[in-house]
């Protein structure tokens, strides 16, 4: 059985391949960041963050994968919004 991480990529590389050579190396594919943490992770809801896009600069040869950028860059800001989103309540917001 396929992990959904290897299912993603299948599913990004059949994607990738219906477009022209121009297109496909502008594709950014990303999806679950560390498949073993998201695995052991019981605590019921998650938050799913949609980043608007990549803004790569310079993609080089494509078959660029936002997930090895984002094993770095941007969950300090998108972990305060977790935690205000988790502990807000009509009566109590948490401290920054």
């Amino acid at each position: 059985m396929m992990t959904q991480t290897e299912q993603l990529n299948e599913l990004f590389q059949r994607w990738r391949d219906r477009y022209a050579m121009p297109e496909q190396r502008r594709f950014v594919k990303d999806g679950i960041i560390d498949q073993a943490m998201w695995d052991q992770n019981n605590l019921g809801k998650r938050v799913l963050f949609l980043l608007k896009d990549a803004n790569l600069v310079d993609i080089g040869a494509g078959n660029y994968d936002f997930r090895e950028w984002a094993h770095e860059e941007p969950w300090k800001e998108l972990g305060y919004w977790v935690y205000g989103l988790r502990h807000t309540t009509t009566s109590y917001l948490p401290p920054l």
